[in-house]
């Protein structure tokens, strides 16, 4: 299960949210959120799969 954090309009906070689409030709990658279960759009590096950020996520946090 591949997951990005994003924020949730509706919960209005960052959560973690599993990646429920995953198609490289789109400019969003489509994410479900972990408290509402709303859909949150995620915007993409063109080309990029959800495992691409994946990484940048992991990466991003051990700096802090």
């Amino acid at each position: 299960m591949v997951t990005v954090e994003q924020f949730c309009d509706v919960c209005m906070k960052n959560l973690k949210m599993t990646v429920i689409g995953n198609n490289p030709d789109e400019d969003f990658i489509w994410c479900k959120c972990s408290e509402c279960d709303g859909i949150a759009s995620y915007p993409r590096i063109k080309g990029k799969d959800a495992n691409f950020y994946k990484g940048i996520i992991n990466n991003n946090k051990s700096e802090h």
